[in-house]
């Protein structure tokens, strides 16, 4: 299903992972905040809503494009400075913990295009916390599936209280607070001073190894995305530490070739695999430089390299704004409720990033590869922002919508709405909605094909916001659209 249209002359527009996150990024709008300022209170909100997926001691990527210029925010942290010393392996728990970026991330990007009251924008999220969200199937799902480590590290954090009375709100007073001090006191309350203190008590009890220095030397790297020319169109995707240079990659690489006779899918898995091969070298942004951008398919069947894998649980935030502004986020605690350590007295769980230090190629790097891949999509006339959750899948599904729109001239929902596919070690995982033709063409190039259902989790969930333009007109025409997977949700004024 999708949800959302294009509405001429609409004053802005969001797509999120969650309803009321996309109630409150549109409210941001039409009291006259920018695009920034939109996914600013969304995602503060989403960090009380979805904390399975997302929270205050994860991180955060962005993508924004104005009229005037594109940039990328690296809402990671770096890896304890105790761990990079010793060379320590990433063990389990609150071990895995890398410093949380996702704060510092939203305090610069507001602080660059942001025209709201930062305090204003958080309000709606310390509402959340304090008056109580209802537990969602989702999240429902979510602590059952985790629920032996939950046992161990929250068993009295209040939403598992919740989860038991599907129609109770379950309040999180010590996340309010800690959000009431990032509100009042601006993102560096939340690296310096008691929360900080807390945070790093909690985190080495349980055999952390943050210390206050690391969360107080902790900045958000900002930088030009890295663009390809695709047709008529530019792709924008975040430099490394972001994988999401393989989006380009692969859009590149399908560009430059003949698809005649040769299944679309075949191809794009192709240059997945040759991308994902060379995924651990993509530790810092020289690593662009290093990519065979000159690509070209091997003569031979599927050579199933098992590179792909891994579905994590994350969530998106896509906005648009009348004046042109357009940004596409994620934010993410890695796997389901990231580390599983919650820190008890500040209501949030740690991520457990480190744990892609398992795959880096520089052992002495100084953050993790990264899954969260926002892209944007420019042209003359248009400026879109899309993102999906999915870890691995994040590169693949929105390569195949892209291609879908810069190269089939589909539009956006028709592209989201299309069966999907991903790769996932040595099989290729399709929707049962795919042509039959389709699913038989790609058996005999050798791909090890499995039908999943149309609703699968690892398929991700697209939320796309942006704005169209006619020649020589200055008004710009907000859109947005979700697919309606895993309860994302579009709307527009």
């Amino acid at each position: 299903m999708i949800v959302g249209a294009q509405v001429p002359g609409s004053r802005g527009a969001a797509a999120t992972g969650h309803a009321d996150a996309t109630e409150i990024a549109l409210a941001v709008l039409d009291s006259g905040g920018t695009a920034a300022d939109a996914a600013v209170a969304a995602v503060f909100a989403l960090f009380a809503l979805m904390p399975e997926a997302c929270g205050l001691g994860g991180d955060a990527f962005a993508l924004v494009g104005t009229p005037h210029e594109s940039l990328s925010f690296n809402g990671s942290g770096d890896a304890p400075a105790e761990w990079i010393d010793s060379e320590a392996g990433a063990g389990a728990g609150a071990a895995t913990a890398t410093v949380p970026g996702a704060v510092a991330g939203l305090g610069e990007l507001h602080a660059r295009f942001g025209t709201s009251d930062w305090a204003t924008l958080i309000a709606p999220a310390i509402s959340l916390a304090e008056s109580g969200i209802l537990v969602s199937s989702t999240l429902r799902a979510a602590l059952e599936r985790r629920s032996a480590i939950l046992d161990a590290t929250a068993r009295d954090w209040p939403v598992r209280q919740g989860q038991l009375s599907p129609t109770s709100k379950v309040t999180q007073p010590e996340l309010a607070s800690v959000l009431t001090s990032i509100a009042t006191d601006g993102p560096a309350a939340f690296y310096k001073g008691w929360i900080g203190r807390e945070l790093v008590s909690s985190a080495r009890a349980a055999g952390g190894l943050l210390s206050e220095a690391d969360l107080a030397d902790h900045a958000t790297d900002v930088h030009p995305p890295v663009s390809i020319e695709v047709g008529d169109w530019t792709v924008q995707a975040p430099p490394p530490v972001s994988q999401g240079v393989l989006i380009p990659f692969t859009l590149r690489a399908l560009h430059q070739v003949d698809r005649a006779g040769i299944p679309r899918e075949h191809l794009m898995t192709e240059a997945l695999e040759e991308g994902f091969v060379w995924r651990p070298r993509l530790h810092d942004r020289s690593a662009v430089e290093r990519l065979p951008w000159q690509w070209t398919p091997p003569a031979q069947a599927a050579r199933r390299l098992r590179g792909a894998r891994g579905t994590g649980h994350t969530t998106s935030v896509c906005t648009a704004d009348p004046e042109g502004m357009v940004v596409s986020l994620l934010v993410s605690v890695f796997h389901e409720f990231g580390s599983g350590h919650l820190v008890p007295r500040l209501g949030f769980f740690l991520n457990d990033r480190a744990l892609g230090f398992r795959d880096t190629h520089a052992r002495r790097a100084r953050r993790p590869v990264h899954t969260l891949s926002p892209a944007l999509a420019r042209s003359s006339t248009t400026c879109v922002g899309l993102a999906t959750p999915g870890a691995d899948a994040q590169v693949q599904v929105l390569s195949q919508v892209l291609d879908c729109v810069l190269h089939d001239r589909q539009t956006w929902a028709s592209a989201i709405s299309r069966p999907r596919w991903r790769l996932e070690q040595s099989q290729l995982l399709i929707e049962d909605d795919a042509r039959p033709t389709l699913v038989g063409a790609l058996q005999a190039w050798g791909h090890d094909v499995r039908i999943v259902p149309r609703r699968d989790h690892s398929m991700g969930a697209v939320t796309v916001a942006g704005w169209t333009r006619g020649t020589g007109v200055p008004e710009f025409s907000c859109f947005a659209f979700a697919d309606g997977r895993r309860g994302s949700s579009a709307s527009q004024r």
